[in-house]
């Protein structure tokens, strides 16, 4: 399943349009040059808030684009999180989309949503209820 983390190519996105290398970046920030080389490939979380301020202001993001990579780290821990919990791939696949679309939404179209995701969620549980288990199944047979 493709890869749901959001931070890496924002972070590499953001490094990259300003012409500089990770070890500049790196040494700006007073972080060891692999923390963030690990953050841009995904093999590590987030950038915690503190480093994110300190990267923006140095990369001159606009606040936008400051947004926008505080949204892809914040979107990052919440399906690490998920996936700790033990979340399918196809469930995080599908928060990850929701998580997605309720960033591009004002409002009651925010709240929509959320309502339209719990709806799913009761007759998901609903049709869960009345399908056959099949390790029962295996028990009686």
């Amino acid at each position: 399943m493709a890869d749901l983390l959001q931070f890496p190519t924002a972070l590499r996105q953001a490094r990259s349009r300003r012409g500089l290398m990770q070890k500049t970046v790196a040494e700006k920030l007073n972080v060891d040059p692999t923390l963030l080389c690990s953050a841009e490939r995904g093999a590590r979380g987030p950038l915690d808030p503190k480093a994110l301020s300190k990267l923006a202001a140095f990369l001159d993001l606009s606040p936008l684009e400051a947004e926008e990579l505080n949204w892809a780290a914040r979107h990052d821990r919440a399906i690490g999180a998920l996936r700790r919990q033990g979340l399918s791939e196809t469930e995080l696949s599908a928060i990850s989309a929701i998580l997605s679309a309720l960033y591009g939404l004002q409002g009651d179209q925010q709240i929509g949503l959320i309502d339209y995701c719990r709806q799913v969620g009761q007759s998901a549980r609903m049709v869960k209820s009345l399908t056959p288990n099949p390790l029962n199944r295996e028990a009686r047979t």
